[in-house]
């Protein structure tokens, strides 16, 4: 890796006011962006020659190995190919040869989706790259969790709409803290939450059938040989 390489990183940004350093031959990730400014710093101000490169990129790779991942050393990645701001990295480290795996979640798709086209072009010819589709089960279960959600919510306050038929009757039982809330369910009445949960569930009930019929794709990036 020349010095200009060394000197020039892709950055991308993670959530929780990290970054992502992506140099050609491999990654520090998790970095915290005031470390990462230090770092392309002191590479800048203090340039190296070509032949000395190799040292400088072992440096940084023995101060910062438990956030690098070497290119080489990646088997897989994987992510959601459409709203999912995460990514999945299979790895071997490249000290102790454990198999490892790191989640990095971005700030949005479109940074998530930048750096996989950034990395893959540095290791295009090692690796194949496809769309494959999610088994039905793990695309469907957000929608599931919802569902059952809308059902427990809707089915509880449209409940308390229809039996708080006068503040009398629980404002002995109920501390007060909860007295504006009746007085509140009893003026609105209990057809509003009915229709705003059946509404919710109708909706929710089409995105499930949708998901069902048309899963969600899962982009997978795999060497070619899981040998390394």
């Amino acid at each position: 890796m020349t010095t200009n390489e060394l000197t020039n990183p892709s950055v991308f940004k993670l959530e929780n006011q990290e970054v992502l350093v992506l140099y050609p031959v491999f990654m520090l990730s998790d970095l915290k962006r005031d470390e990462s400014v230090k770092l392309i710093r002191q590479m800048v101000s203090d340039p190296m020659e070509i032949s000395e490169s190799d040292k400088l990129e072992q440096l940084i790779l023995t101060k910062y190995h438990k956030k690098a991942i070497k290119l080489t050393s990646i088997v897989g990645i994987y992510t959601d190919d459409q709203h999912d701001e995460a990514l999945l990295i299979v790895y071997r480290h490249f000290q102790t040869g454990q198999f490892m795996r790191r989640t990095l979640r971005f700030i949005s798709s479109c940074e998530k989706n930048k750096f996989i086209d950034q990395v893959y072009s540095h290791m295009a010819h090692e690796f194949t790259c496809e769309r494959v589709k999610n088994r039905v089960c793990p695309s469907i279960r957000k929608l599931l969790i919802m569902l059952v959600q809308t059902i427990v919510f809707g089915g509880i306050l449209s409940w308390l709409a229809f039996y708080m038929n006068t503040m009398e009757d629980y404002s002995d039982r109920l501390p007060e803290l909860f007295h504006a809330l009746i007085v509140m369910i009893q003026l609105i009445g209990y057809i509003p939450f009915l229709m705003f949960t059946g509404g919710l569930l109708l909706l929710v009930t089409a995105a499930l059938v949708k998901k069902l019929m048309n899963p969600s794709e899962r982009l997978v990036i795999e060497k070619k040989q899981l040998w390394l």
